[in-house]
């Protein structure tokens, strides 16, 4: 039974002894004429209401009609022949009980003593005595396969769960409470309907108009748990199912309203339970707009009891005979808090409840008193009738979900390297390795940059990841110039197999992004300017230093002079290399690359060159010594210790001195006694004095003279140039500059 026929049942029985008790007080005070028309007036009303409650106002409460398990289907095999049998989704049509008005539709129209407006407004409220005030579609989850199912919170838990924010994922009895979505009544729709008052156009109005229900936004993952197949709506109203032959046998009867609520998990599996909760308009009491202001009832308003219409000045005496005998402190306590706004209907209610629960034991009678005038005061203030329990039902029903247990292939990756280095001007990097079963899908887990996966040619029986199983060839394409900068960190790559809704662990593949140069171009260019007969020596220091093998690097010389060498796979070399520069030559030019082992591209990361011939001299100036000016009329000194060393030709021959050259480059010379400024000019050639020390005789010019003897002071910058000879060829100049000051 429903938790709301169970409700209606108990209400009955209140009610019947409260009948049983006005007929006893009847039959002692027979004395009082006036006391006894008032009972008998009672006894009328709280007759009509049992007669009400008994005739079938629609006790069914809320029921379906589940499918009690999904198999969910496997990747491996979800495509065979056949297999589109296998529905992993349900259409579940859920009733929910209404007031049968059908029958007093003819009473309504036939009245002679209601007007038009009268007989409208009765059609409206049986219409929404005959419909749902709103429904909720709740989906629970257990993950427990042992789970015991008659094991569920109750209404009154629920209710506490959905008064903690929206209560999603929260927990009760084991269940999680993933999502639900509400259906409303659309009160508006009524209001603007139009119900015709002749009986075969009522009737056709119940068939024709489809009832407006309005549903919230799904809340949680409610949405997650269906696919919009066939265009169709997870829950919804279905007035074509209402109509159809079965708990309906309209237009005789319109006992319940028709509700599908449709239901597929997204993968997971475990117990599922789908909760419904309704509330429906069987009993009808004051009813307010939210914004009104005049909220007390007035004696002439009318109350629907199912089909039966009451006023509330026949509930009100009915509730002044209950307060000459109903004298329970705690229910008259609990009355005046509901009755003040203290607290709410449902509180009320489930306080009246406990009450009652403890006075049954002492006093049944009381009880049963107590309970009806908690009724009669909740359809008497302004929309409280909802919470009663004859306007409330509830149900669920299980759903395991499982996955059917078929041995599949794991899946799994193999042969994909780990750790790849390469420089940053290289197109891309094309890794191949190898997955299992050749069903499955392959995916980046993570991906920094544009990479893919593309499909490798051929496949093979087995791989190293594991002997027996069938492989088939992957590619992991990633760009790299333009797309993955230089870093000192590596880009972290993974990849996984997915095959029979499983997946396979995760490989990383990391990869190091260089600059595509040297660290010492400078050391380079410096060992290729050679001269004749030199063997190179060179060590060169890629930017990814010792991390990437040697034999992937290449050396390419050009020496001029028509010789070639063979490229050379490393990256050093020394006097046993034997790279020689020829005689004649007078440019020797060097290029350093490196090649993707996978790819076979080259990347340049090195291009210079450096020029060749006979050696320069040397020129040393760190001993130079500038002699005093003597004469101030003849204002010349000279500079010496200049030392040009010339080259060695050959282990027991060097070369000779060629031309040496000194120019004055900037002078800044004055005497500090008449401010006059001098200019500095080199007189004749320098001179060899002993072995390699020359030394060049300087003049002032421009200025006043004599000079004031001991006030002239100044700099001199000079630029030393000197050449070498040696077997008819001369080296080209050696330069170096070197300031000295002036005194006299």
């Amino acid at each position: 039974m429903s938790k709301g026929g169970a409700g209606k049942v108990y209400f009955v029985l209140y009610l019947a002894v409260i009948l049983e008790l006005l007929i006893i007080i009847v039959e002692r005070d027979e004395a009082e004429e006036h006391l006894i028309k008032k009972q008998k007036e009672s006894m009328k009303i709280v007759q009509s209401i049992l007669a009400q409650l008994q005739t079938g106002t629609g006790v069914e409460g809320l029921s379906t009609r589940p499918q009690d398990q999904i198999v969910l289907k496997d990747a491996a095999w979800a495509n065979q022949p056949g297999m589109n049998l296998i529905k992993e989704e349900r259409e579940n049509l859920v009733e929910v009980g209404v007031t049968d008005v059908m029958n007093d539709l003819s009473k309504v129209l036939k009245d002679d003593k209601l007007d038009k407006a009268q007989k409208e407004a009765r059609l409206r409220d049986f219409v929404l005595a005959s419909n749902v005030r709103e429904i909720y579609y709740q989906i629970w989850h257990s993950a427990d396969d042992n789970k015991n199912i008659t094991d569920f919170p109750t209404d009154v838990e629920i209710g506490e769960v959905l008064e903690k924010g929206s209560g999603i994922n929260a927990e009760s009895h084991g269940w999680t409470l993933l999502g639900y979505q509400l259906a409303k009544f659309d009160q508006n729709w009524l209001k603007t309907s139009v119900i015709p008052l002749d009986l075969a156009q009522t009737i056709q109005w119940f068939r024709t108009a489809s009832p407006v229900y309005n549903l919230d936004a799904p809340v949680g993952d409610f949405k997650s748990y269906w696919n919009g197949m066939d265009g169709k709506a997870q829950f919804e109203y279905d007035h074509d199912t209402t109509l159809a032959p079965g708990t309906n046998k309209f237009p005789v009867s319109l006992k319940v309203r028709s509700f599908m609520a449709r239901f597929k998990p997204p993968g997971r599996t475990g117990i599922y339970k789908l909760h419904f909760f309704s509330r429906t308009n069987k009993i009808l009491g004051i009813r307010r707009d939210e914004n009104a202001t005049n909220v007390e009832a007035n004696d002439e308003e009318k109350i629907n009891i199912g089909t039966v219409q009451l006023t509330v000045k026949d509930l009100r005496s009915v509730v002044k005979e209950i307060d000459r005998t109903m004298n329970d402190v705690a229910i008259r306590d609990l009355t005046s808090k509901f009755e003040s706004s203290q607290i709410s209907g449902r509180v009320y209610r489930d306080g009246v409840d406990k009450r009652v629960i403890e006075l049954q034991s002492s006093d049944p009678d009381l009880a049963r008193e107590a309970k009806l005038y908690a009724y009669i005061s909740m359809i008497l203030s302004p929309n409280q009738s909802g919470e009663l329990i004859q306007n409330q039902a509830s149900m669920g029903f299980t759903i395991r979900v499982v996955k059917p247990n078929i041995p599949t292939a794991e899946p799994k990756i193999a042969d994909l390297k780990t750790v790849v280095r390469v420089f940053d001007k290289l197109a891309k990097i094309s890794l191949p390795f190898q997955v299992s079963p050749a069903t499955g899908t392959t995916e980046i887990a993570k991906k920094p940059g544009t990479a893919n996966v593309t499909n490798g040619s051929g496949g093979s029986a087995s791989a190293s990841g594991g002997a027996g199983a069938q492989w088939v060839n992957r590619n992991l394409e990633i760009p790299v110039a333009g797309s993955l900068s230089a870093r000192a960190e590596p880009y972290i790559f993974e990849v996984l197999q997915n095959a029979n809704g499983k997946k396979s662990e995760i490989v990383q593949c990391s990869v190091f992004v260089y600059p595509s140069n040297l660290t010492n171009p400078d050391e380079i260019k410096s060992a290729i300017e050679a001269s004749w007969g030199d063997a190179l020596e060179l060590v060169a220091l890629p930017s990814s230093g010792s991390t990437i093998k040697q034999d992937e690097f290449i050396m390419n010389f050009n020496l001029g002079a028509g010789t070639q060498t063979p490229p050379i796979r490393k990256l050093a070399i020394g006097q046993s290399d034997n790279v020689k520069i020829p005689p004649g030559s007078d440019k020797v030019e060097l290029t350093i690359s490196w090649k993707d082992p996978q790819s076979g591209d080259v990347v340049e990361i090195y291009s210079g060159s450096g020029e060749v011939g006979l050696k320069k001299p040397m020129v040393l100036t760190q001993d130079i010594k500038v002699d005093p000016i003597m004469n101030n009329s003849d204002p010349e000194f000279k500079v010496r210790g200049i030392v040009v060393k010339p080259p060695q030709v050959s282990d027991t021959e060097r070369a000779e001195v060629g031309d040496v050259e000194v120019q004055v480059s900037a002078s800044n010379v004055r005497d500090l006694k008449t401010n006059t400024t001098y200019k500095v000019v080199v007189v004749g050639k320098p001179r060899k004095i002993t072995g390699n020390e020359y030394e060049v005789t300087l003049k002032l010019q421009g200025g006043k003279l004599p000079l004031t003897k001991g006030q002239v002071k100044g700099n001199v910058t000079l630029s030393f140039s000197a050449t070498a000879r040696s077997q008819g060829a001369t080296s080209k100049p050696r330069a170096k500059s070197q300031s000295v000051s002036v005194t006299n």
